[in-house]
């Protein structure tokens, strides 16, 4: 893996904007790049949070086809959802406790 992609460049690149960011990204090889979980759970919930949650799961779904996931097991990845969610209301959750805590 050579690029492990943030939760903005996954959203520029789901809607293809800006361009420049998705032309580099339909150029690399598959197993180039990689998301991990705390970016994943992000993705997720801005799903949940927004007006078109079934659009957005479907476009989420599409973009990860070729992307290699830094999968934690299924109740890590829950407990990171909720995490994420939660990381605004809880003011000790700074960035780094929260990279800690989900890991």
């Amino acid at each position: 893996m050579e690029y492990l992609l943030d939760t903005n460049i996954c959203i520029y690149i789901i809607k293809k904007k800006p361009t420049e960011v998705f032309e580099k990204f339909k150029n690399l090889t598959i197993g180039d790049v990689g998301i991990s979980s705390i970016t994943l759970a992000e993705l997720q919930y801005g799903i949940e949070k927004s007006s078109s949650p079934e659009k957005n799961r479907e476009a989420l779904e599409k973009f990860l086809t070729p992307i290699v996931q830094l999968n934690p097991s299924p109740l890590q990845q829950h407990h990171i959802f909720h995490m994420v969610r939660m990381r605004k209301h809880i003011y000790w959750l700074n960035a780094n406790n929260f990279i800690c805590f989900v890991h």
